[in-house]
């Protein structure tokens, strides 16, 4: 899918920019430590770590039963209209989630294209590309 292609390329350019990947993950991980009661944030929200900042996520979310920070980089609904399909990040931020199936816990879009995935793919120690 071409979309899906161009977006990978941007996430790239934005990993690269955030530090790489262990940037991300450790950012993610201090992020978690300071909300251990959770945290849910949408794209106006600067009170992030840099790192995920870099990535410019439309929303991040922290659930600490699934020891993960998962991020919504692209991904809308349009009703009538040309909807941009989900693609995303989770990243391991504990290691009780050994039992964890990734791209499984948040997910709420039911199946609606932009809100919706269905893939997790490991793209990094502990990081999963999630469409």
């Amino acid at each position: 899918m071409i979309e899906r292609h161009s977006q990978r390329e941007m996430l790239a350019k934005r990993v690269q920019t955030a530090g790489g990947w262990d940037a991300v993950r450790r950012d993610c991980l201090s992020f978690a430590a300071q909300h251990t009661d959770g945290f849910y944030s949408n794209w106006h929200d600067t009170n992030l770590p840099p790192a995920i900042l870099a990535l410019r996520p439309l929303s991040v979310e922290y659930a600490p039963e699934y020891g993960c920070i998962r991020m919504r980089i692209f991904g809308m609904h349009a009703s009538g209209g040309h909807s941009k399909p989900y693609f995303g990040l989770e990243v391991d931020t504990s290691t009780n989630n050994a039992s964890y199936n990734h791209g499984t816990g948040y997910d709420n879009g039911r199946g609606v294209i932009g809100n919706h995935h269905s893939i997790a793919k490991q793209v990094a120690e502990g990081v999963y590309e999630l469409y």
